[in-house]
């Protein structure tokens, strides 16, 4: 068995993904936790479990039960994908970030010449894979949160046009539109964004979210986080022998 370990999962679409590829077995599953602390108790209880992905919000506080970490995970200090092994009747978890991979190669392309300043929405764990992806492929980033003013981080009211127009790259990492909040939306001036803007919204559901909307009738070139899913959930797959 596999699955995904999140708080409230309605918005996702990695069962989806895995029973395409895989059909329904082996099973995949569904596994909100109300707090990480219920995690040992889970895999406690589900002796059947291989391993599983992990989203928001506990690609940072499920570090602490991890007994191994991959070289990118230990770095940027989030993970994405567990891989469970059971040794000598004692649990060992692998974790893994399979998101760099994902949003590289899903996007890389689509940054041209001129994009060598990326604007990041959002200070979570799926924040620190992009903020890594971009900076290996030598662009300049700069986070954006709501109350942190730290190192590379500013905070909204700090983001002016002219940040805006400079980072032709702007990623939001934010769950701010995702199913079933549909009608929220990062606060940034949008008429600040033009043609030369590569807009991306790791959201996949809905389909477009307002963010990218927003910034489509600006002409910016936009996507959302499907092909990310895809090709990081190939990668965990390797991970976890099934390929």
């Amino acid at each position: 068995m596999f699955g995904i370990i999140g708080q409230k999962l309605s918005h996702s679409y990695s069962a989806k993904v895995f029973e395409k590829q895989f059909g329904a077995l082996p099973e995949f599953k569904i596994i909100e936790l109300e707090t990480i602390y219920k995690l040992p108790e889970y895999l406690d209880n589900n002796t059947e479990l291989r391993g599983f992905s992990v989203t928001i919000p506990y690609k940072k506080s499920i570090i602490p039960y991890i007994s191994e970490l991959d070289n990118i995970s230990k770095e940027i200090q989030a993970i994405n994908t567990v891989h469970v092994k059971r040794i000598n009747g004692k649990i060992e978890l692998f974790g893994y970030n399979t998101d760099v991979y994902g949003f590289t190669e899903a996007y890389k392309q689509y940054f041209i010449a001129n994009c060598k300043n990326a604007i990041i929405l959002g200070t979570g764990g799926a924040s620190d894979a992009v903020n890594y992806a971009l900076q290996q492929l030598g662009i300049e980033t700069i986070k954006v949160s709501r109350c942190k003013n730290e190192n590379n981080i500013i905070t909204y009211k700090q983001l002016t046009d002219e940040i805006l127009f400079k980072n032709k790259i702007i990623v939001n990492t934010t769950p701010l539109g995702m199913f079933p909040n549909i009608d929220t939306y990062p606060d940034i001036n949008y008429k600040a964004i033009s043609k030369d803007h590569v807009a991306i919204d790791l959201t996949y559901n809905p389909e477009e979210t307002i963010f990218m909307k927003k910034a489509k009738a600006e002409k910016a070139t936009v996507f959302n986080g499907f092909k990310m899913l895809e090709l990081q959930a190939k990668k965990a797959w390797d991970i976890w022998g099934l390929f």
